[in-house]
């Protein structure tokens, strides 16, 4: 039987992390005092191309026909511009929000961004690309205990991005600027 090595251990992720909206552009800031889980999702539908002859499942002979990724946030700040992330298609008018019926490109959020550290001091950044929230909408206010909001963004494939990118990861050796 296999140690463990001491990499292995390293690359443990710890905690919730941080999640920023617009990592990297000139609009960043994080997202809100998170409580309980972020979890990323990815999501890929594979097909078994049948042939005769083959005894199973055969190397070679699978194809990917749809992915999808989404990335689950807990949010603790309830200001109008997050809950405005949460309702697509509403819009803010001075110090109140409104519902709204028409998705804009301006609701697509350029990305989201969990970055996680691990036991090796080193860090896990997680994006989806071209983020909306699609779900419903539900706030608890308890007594004595603070309200959370449950965000899943997922990511959307950018028709006038040839790329189809819409998750990376990628290891941080360092820090990130904040």
């Amino acid at each position: 039987m296999s140690k463990l090595t001491v990499e292995q251990i390293e690359r443990v992720v710890i905690d919730a992390g941080a999640v920023y909206v617009n990592y990297g552009l000139t609009d960043e800031r994080l997202l809100a005092p998170c409580r309980g889980n972020n979890t990323f999702l990815v999501e890929a539908e594979i097909r078994e191309v049948e042939m005769n002859g083959t005894k199973g499942k055969t190397k070679g002979a699978r194809r990917k026909i749809s992915e999808n990724a989404s990335l689950a946030v807990n949010l603790m700040d309830l200001s109008l511009e997050n809950l405005k992330m949460a309702l697509p298609g509403s819009r803010i008018t001075a110090d109140e929000l409104t519902n709204g019926w028409k998705i804009d490109s301006s609701d697509y959020i350029e990305n989201i961004t969990l970055i996680g550290q691990n036991m090796g001091g080193e860090f896990k950044k997680i994006t989806i690309y071209n983020a909306l929230s699609d779900d419903s909408l539900s706030v608890d206010f308890n007594e004595k205990d603070e309200s959370v909001l449950g965000i899943t963004f997922s990511a959307h494939y950018d028709p006038a991005d040839s790329s189809d990118k819409i998750w990376a990861i990628k290891d941080l050796a360092t820090e990130p600027a904040q």
